[in-house]
């Protein structure tokens, strides 16, 4: 996974002591199976003011739909393939309406 202008972006935010821009705590899902890549993003989540939640593998994000409210996924496309459409169509009716 290639850093993207926003990763970069919080990262700078997360070194010079940025104050989290989730006003409230929202739930943030990272899926990725790259653990150095989870850890990371879900480290710049937490700074960031998110509760994290991480998952490795299509089935393990499932089961977090299921039972955590969550309000932002990070999906990593190329780790599930065409799961990953199935993934973003379960994640976009899952849990209780936003806030």
């Amino acid at each position: 996974m290639q850093l993207n202008k926003s990763m970069l972006a919080a990262a700078s935010a997360m070194s010079m002591g940025a104050e989290p821009i989730a006003p409230e705590l929202l739930n943030l899902l990272i899926v990725d199976d790259e653990r150095a890549v989870r850890e990371g993003c879900r480290q710049a989540g937490e700074a960031l003011g998110f509760q994290t939640h991480v998952a490795e593998h299509a089935e393990g994000a499932y089961r977090l739909l299921e039972t955590h409210g969550i309000d932002v996924v990070l999906l990593d496309m190329r780790l599930l393939g065409p799961a990953a459409l199935k993934c973003l169509r379960r994640s976009s009716g899952a849990g209780p309406p936003p806030r």
